[in-house]
């Protein structure tokens, strides 16, 4: 693959991961305004889905790209700050997502809809 393809596919899987996340924050912060506890319940069942086919997938691409891209630089080394930095980054947040948010998630979307909210 040539750079341009791969950088391509980095940056969009990145854009649509950071964006995703944005506009699921902006959702929680709506509903939570409004006050609307059973659809906080249906909210966080949606988190627990798009954690698990939404965003992990696109955090794999992300790496998966950026360590083809860096595969094929000759002027970048995975010492490079940038790049130790982008790889502790994807870590953290694929623990975090995988590891807590996303059980955490289904538990509360349990909780909600056995007790109410």
């Amino acid at each position: 693959m040539s750079y341009e393809w791969l950088l391509m596919g980095h940056v969009t899987a990145a854009v649509l991961w950071v964006g995703g996340s944005i506009a699921l924050i902006l959702m929680a912060l709506r509903l939570r305004h409004a006050g609307g506890g059973a659809q906080m319940g249906d909210y966080a069942k949606n988190l627990e889905w798009f954690g698990k086919f939404y965003f992990t997938p696109l955090s794999l691409l992300v790496l998966l790209f950026g360590i083809l891209l860096v595969r094929d630089m000759d002027n970048v080394a995975v010492t490079d700050f940038f790049i130790q930095y982008g790889l502790t980054a994807i870590v953290i947040t694929i623990a975090v997502g995988a590891g807590f948010l996303g059980p955490q998630s289904g538990k509360l979307a349990q909780l909600i809809e056995a007790k109410g909210a």
